[in-house]
């Protein structure tokens, strides 16, 4: 699933470094790193803190990795 690509796609989109997302968050920077490198998997509760952290809903971030996902592999398959 794309939702570190997501997520970090989001952060630039509203001016946020790794550090001041992982304050936001309540993780180390480092932890953010490695969701957005797909590195680890998130927890329902650390995905709605990164959720309210972006500005959206916990399932809006879902369909826009969902949705990323399947572009990907549209573009795969082409």
């Amino acid at each position: 699933m794309s939702l570190g690509n997501t997520i970090c796609d989001l952060r630039h989109a509203r001016g946020l470094t790794q550090t001041q997302l992982a304050a936001a968050v309540g993780i180390s920077k480092r932890g953010v790193i490695r969701i957005e490198q797909g590195q680890t998997s998130l927890t329902v509760d650390i995905l709605g803190r990164f959720a309210d952290a972006l500005g959206v809903r916990p399932s809006e971030l879902l369909r826009l990795a969902e949705e990323r996902d399947a572009a990907d592999s549209r573009n795969r398959l082409s």
